[in-house]
């Protein structure tokens, strides 16, 4: 990109702003909307973002750091919605198990990060353009999706007051 190492660690900076916020509109949002549907918009909003991406890779346009930060943002901003929601459901399954399914994500997430930064290193340093690397990340966001559509059960539990009231009358504290 021609452009100076603190110029772009100050691009990279605003990735991690943007998960920042993206985390504050979800706690904005999770009192009103259930743990499945924040992050089936995250997921939207992250496929979107990689889409774009791509299309701006294919087109040239991402040669220009807020081009390529401003989706890449996007991405981010909706990997807050995924993140914090999926974590948030898989310990709240069984709560007397919830150190085990915390440890299980933490290892898969660190695991797969591990494994997907070193595909990522290996597009980045074998080609000019940045396009196998943005195909990579649709890629990676069609996964997170059929994940969630394969291995996630559904249910279409509606919360009322009934449901509130039996789950403070059981010990366990879950509907």
């Amino acid at each position: 990109m021609g452009r100076s190492s603190a110029e772009y660690g100050a691009w990279f900076a605003t990735t991690g702003f943007a998960y920042l916020i993206g985390n504050l509109f979800c706690v904005r949002f999770a009192p009103r909307h259930s743990l499945e549907k924040l992050i089936w918009f995250g997921l939207a909003l992250q496929l979107a973002g990689a889409l774009l991406n791509l299309l701006w890779g294919v087109t040239g346009l991402n040669q220009a750091p807020s081009w390529l930060f401003g989706t890449q943002m996007l991405v981010m901003f909706a990997n807050a919605f995924v993140m914090s929601n999926s974590a948030a459901g898989a310990i709240s399954v069984r709560p007397e198990a919830a150190g085990t399914a915390s440890g299980a994500m933490g290892f898969l997430q660190m695991g797969i990060g591990s494994l997907v930064s070193q595909f990522g290193a290996y597009l980045g340093g074998h080609f000019a353009t940045p396009v196998p690397l943005n195909i990579a990340i649709v890629v990676l966001s069609i996964g997170c999706a059929s994940t969630m559509i394969f291995l996630v059960p559904r249910r279409n539990v509606v919360v009322s007051e009934e449901l509130i009231e039996q789950a403070e009358e059981e010990e366990s504290g879950m509907l």
